[in-house]
């Protein structure tokens, strides 16, 4: 785990540094509003959960406020599928409320971007408890089928990739939750979340046309350099 949290940190730091001073190709209008959704995986909360090596699937949800061309805002929901963590718990609800500030950066001439993030994470969680219990919870006596609920906040820290189209992004992104376990004094990963999926803008404010596209020979627009369309 230190392995994984260290090679992160390195690239979360390579995207903000190495990708953030570059400019790449801006489009002929400046997304004020953008909005996103797709699939995800996530730990949930590995301090709960007695099967935490399996990722939970969900739908996530978010929408940006964009600040000029290197910085963005979001506001972002995940709601994880209804799921049970055997032998403990059944029919487990729960989902997260996101605020998060983006660093963008893009490679010069391409539709590539790389982004880097970080934030505050707030877990609603709610399952009914089965009457077994294992080692990974903490021993208070419950009755069978009691529904338990709590909250937890947590920070985020993140990565992703980018690839432009005319009309809409797909995006990747993964990124680590960290919060104090309740017997440990430490920070501790609580949650690793990876999502995939659409971004499209919602508002456009007029700009002047781009000086970094330029028309070929069939009318449309092409990047320089971007011979063959591939990134």
């Amino acid at each position: 785990m230190k392995q994984h949290l260290l090679l992160f940190f390195v690239l979360f730091v390579f995207a903000a540094r190495m990708f953030g001073g570059q400019e790449g190709v801006q489009p002929d209008k400046k997304h004020i509003f953008d909005i996103a959704s797709g699939v995800s995986w996530s730990a949930i909360d590995i301090d709960q959960y007695s099967q935490f090596r399996r990722a939970k699937p969900g739908m996530h949800v978010k929408t940006f406020m964009n600040f000029g061309n290197s910085m963005k805002l979001s506001g972002e929901y995940t709601l994880h599928f209804m799921h049970d963590d055997n032998p403990s718990w059944k029919n487990i609800h729960s989902g997260n409320i996101d605020i998060n500030a983006y660093m963008l950066g893009d490679i010069t001439n391409s539709r590539l971007g790389f982004f880097a993030f970080t934030g505050l994470s707030l877990l609603k969680w709610r399952g009914n408890f089965t009457g077994l219990r294992d080692e990974k919870h903490d021993g208070v006596l419950r009755l069978r089928d009691e529904e338990f609920q709590y909250y937890k906040l947590m920070v985020n820290l993140g990565i992703g990739i980018e690839r432009q189209y005319k009309r809409f992004s797909l995006f990747a992104e993964g990124k680590f939750r960290f919060a104090k376990e309740l017997k440990v004094i430490n920070v501790v990963i609580n949650d690793v979340f990876y999502c995939f999926g659409v971004k499209v803008p919602v508002m456009l404010s007029t700009g002047k046309k781009s000086d970094k596209t330029q028309m070929n020979k069939g009318g449309k627009n092409r990047i320089p350099g971007d011979r063959y369309h591939w990134f």
